[in-house]
């Protein structure tokens, strides 16, 4: 396993500054101009349609463009193409301030049999958001789309620990057949209480994998580094509700063990 690097700075890292924009504008007015629900979009054979609601809570008229991208995942990588296989009406909307729209979608190809993933983006060609690199960047909304085959579908996590130089490498597979989202990896002291946990008992968190989006799909692997000491108690978030097998409560919550291979730096 080798040695966990420093994450590149936001400027460096488009995909995460998308997300960053997706969580600030989409769930907050304050933060943001615009508001979203549903935040991710479920097809199946139920359910081939579905349809957002977007509200402009800014001061000025905004247009937004859609763009559908098909969203693969390949040895810890997020793979986005163009797709055509989510029918958007209307592809632009224009909004008031103050206004409110409805998109509908729809999935145009028959059902997988496997399940498939897309990413919306909404984006506001006029808005340039400024990062602190100085750089300007057009504000893009992405949302996530999933499309499930049905039946008895559901995710598998498997977790493995490593502990080199002061940081704890935690990879976290799929076995399953649908994806799961990982919330948070949180580092607290040795020496506190998992049932009264103190503001202060925290040391470290990280919410993003070391690169792409925060999902892990079936077969797939992604990693998040943390930096604890060995000593340190590690707890995963998930949005895996009710999975109570290997550790997991009804939360999604796991508390991990020791590494395989811990060691002091």
């Amino acid at each position: 396993m080798p040695v966990a690097r420093a994450r590149p700075s936001l400027a460096s890292r488009p995909r995460l500054i998308v997300f960053l924009f997706s969580f600030l504008l989409a769930c907050s007015t304050q933060a943001g101009s615009f508001r979203i629900t549903p935040l991710r979009v479920q097809f199946d054979h139920n359910n081939p349609t579905t349809q957002l609601s977007i509200e402009n809570n800014s001061e000025r008229t905004v247009t937004l463009q859609t763009t559908v991208m098909r969203w693969q995942q390949d040895g810890g990588q997020d793979n986005l193409t163009p797709s055509n296989d989510i029918f958007v009406s209307p592809p632009i909307l224009m909004l008031k301030p103050g206004g409110r729209q409805v998109i509908r979608l729809r999935h145009m190809p028959a059902m997988p049999s496997e399940e498939k993933a897309y990413r919306l983006y909404l984006q506001d060609t006029a808005a340039r958001a400024r990062q602190s690199g100085g750089a300007n960047m057009a504000v893009r909304i992405g949302l996530p789309i999933f499309v499930s085959p049905g039946g008895s579908q559901q995710p598998d996590p498997r977790i493995n620990t490593r502990y080199q130089d002061g940081i704890w490498q935690v990879s976290v597979s799929n076995a399953g057949s649908t994806n799961f989202r990982v919330i948070g990896l949180d580092a607290f002291r040795g020496s506190a209480d998992r049932d009264d946990l103190k503001k202060d008992d925290l040391l470290e968190q990280s919410t993003q994998p070391v690169q792409g989006f925060p999902y892990v799909f079936a077969d797939q692997t992604r990693e998040w580094h943390v930096k604890a000491p060995a000593n340190a108690q590690l707890r995963l978030r998930t949005d895996i509700y009710g999975y109570r097998r290997q550790g997991f409560d009804e939360r999604g919550t796991v508390w991990l063990g020791e590494p395989e291979n811990k060691k002091d730096p």
